[in-house]
């Protein structure tokens, strides 16, 4: 099951006096705006005007709060977008917010773990698998580890490499 509302960032501290905040986008800085309208966790509607771009982070004002102290209140709060304000993706594509949370299974249904993250060093993406025992297994995204992915059941159906199934 996808879900509604999408992590886009999160703030990090308050810049300057004039009530400025400091957000670490999960997404390219230059297109951070482009997703709003941006929501709280409770999904009220955030006005977020962004001010500057600093690096790999945002200086964005938020809901017109004009002071530091104010501005230090928003430190830790996670933006969120609409679902629908992203662009669809073909078939053999996924968001990582949607493979979070999956149960990874074997091509027999044995459940192997379930997915607590998705890195990327630079050659593919990773899934890390928390099993149920043993330490995280990570498995590359490619069509040689992966199966099936199925959004609706929330099931991903992996082959592991011979080296990674004597380790569990």
């Amino acid at each position: 099951m996808t879900k509604r509302f999408i992590e886009m960032g999160q703030v990090v501290a308050p810049h300057g006096i004039r009530g400025l905040v400091k957000i670490n986008p999960f997404c390219s800085p230059e297109r951070f705006e482009s997703y709003a309208p941006f929501y709280d966790k409770n999904g009220n509607k955030l006005t977020v005007k962004v001010k500057n771009l600093m690096q790999k982070q945002v200086l964005a004002q938020i809901n017109d709060i004009k002071d530091r102290t104010t501005a230090e209140n928003l430190r830790g709060l996670t933006l969120f977008i609409d679902r629908h304000a992203l662009q669809d993706l073909k078939d053999d594509e996924y968001y990582i917010c949607d493979l979070k949370g999956m149960i990874v299974q074997d091509a027999n249904g044995n459940k192997i773990g379930v997915v607590s993250d998705v890195e990327n060093y630079g050659a593919s993406d990773i899934l890390d698998i928390q099993p149920t025992q043993g330490p995280t297994i990570m498995l590359a995204f490619s069509t040689q580890n992966i199966l099936s992915v199925d959004l609706e059941k929330s099931i991903i159906t992996a082959c592991l490499p011979e080296e990674t199934v004597g380790e569990q």
